[in-house]
C-alpha cells in the first residue's frame, strides 16, 4: 500500500478569475480601471539555450543511446523522440501558423501553432496548468477545503514500474483506494467518498533513481450518498500506513 504524507493546511478554493490581458487596476477613486491589451510579441523559442540544445544535439543523442544503452535498458521510448520533436515545432512558423486580421483596423500577424506537449515544453505545461485549474475550479471540485496529498511506493518495487508503464494506473487506482479506506475507517462510515484529482509523477533517471509517486488534490473530509460532506478534522495528524 503507498505510504501516504500530507502537505500544507486545507485549501479553501473560490472561483478561478482568469483575465486574458493581465490584472486589472484600481484608481485613487477605488474604480476598477481595465488594461489596455498589449502588443502580441512572438516568444521566439529557437532563442532559449534549452531549445538550441536540443536541435543541435538530440540527434546525436538518439544514436549514442542505441550503440551505448539500448542492448542493456531497452529501446528508447517512442514517446521520447515524439514529445522532442514536437517541441522544437512549437512555436515556430515552421511547425504551422494561423493568420490573425483584425476587422477594424485591419492589422494582422501570425501566430504559430502549440506542439500541444505535456510537461516538456515550459509554454505548453503552463497554459495546460492554467486551463486545467480554471477547469478544476469552475466544473470539477466542490466549495469546500482540500488538502495535498503526496503517495510514493517502496524502492523494491519501482524499475516493475519503469520496466511496466501500464502499471502507472494501477498506482493511482491504489492510491484512491488507500484514500477511501482511511476515511471511511476515520469517520466510521462506509458510503462515504472522499473527492480526489490525482497527478502522476515520474520523476527520476533509469535505475535506483526512479520515483513513480502521486500527487492528489483530496477533499478535506468525505461526501455521503445524500450530498452531505463530513469535514476531517486531521490538521496535525501525520502517518503511513502499514502494508
Amino acid at each position: 500500500m503507498p505510504a501516504m504524507g500530507l502537505h500544507s493546511p486545507p485549501i479553501a478554493l473560490g472561483p478561478l478569475a482568469v483575465h486574458p490581458y493581465g490584472c486589472a487596476q484600481e484608481d485613487a477613486a477605488g474604480c476598477v480601471v481595465a488594461e489596455s491589451p498589449p502588443q502580441y510579441c512572438p516568444r521566439h523559442p529557437e532563442r532559449s539555450a534549452f531549445y538550441q540544445l536540443f536541435e543541435t544535439h538530440f540527434d546525436s543523442y538518439v544514436r549514442a543511446y542505441e550503440e551505448r544503452f539500448e542492448p542493456r535498458s531497452g529501446p528508447l521510448r517512442p514517446v521520447v523522440v515524439r514529445s522532442v520533436d514536437d517541441f522544437l515545432s512549437c512555436g515556430r512558423l515552421q511547425g504551422g501558423f494561423a493568420r490573425i486580421r483584425c476587422t477594424k483596423c485591419h492589422k494582422e500577424h501570425l501566430l504559430a501553432f502549440s506542439g500541444r506537449t505535456r510537461n516538456f515544453c515550459s509554454s505548453c505545461q503552463a497554459k495546460r496548468s492554467v486551463l486545467f485549474a480554471e477547469k478544476l475550479t469552475a466544473e470539477i471540485l466542490a466549495p469546500v477545503p482540500h488538502r495535498h496529498w503526496t503517495f510514493s511506493i517502496p524502492r523494491v518495487l519501482r524499475g516493475l514500474f519503469e520496466r511496466e508503464r501500464s502499471l502507472l494506473g494501477l498506482l493511482s487506482q491504489t492510491t484512491y483506494a488507500s484514500i477511501l479506506k482511511t476515511f471511511q475507517a476515520l469517520l466510521g462510515r462506509e458510503d462515504i467518498r472522499p473527492g480526489c484529482v490525482f497527478s502522476l509523477q515520474t520523476f527520476g533517471a533509469y535505475g535506483a533513481n526512479f520515483n513513480p509517486h502521486c500527487h492528489g488534490l483530496v477533499t478535506d473530509g468525505a461526501f455521503s450518498a445524500d450530498g452531505q460532506f463530513l469535514p476531517l478534522l486531521i490538521s496535525s495528524l501525520r502517518w503511513t500506513l502499514p502494508p
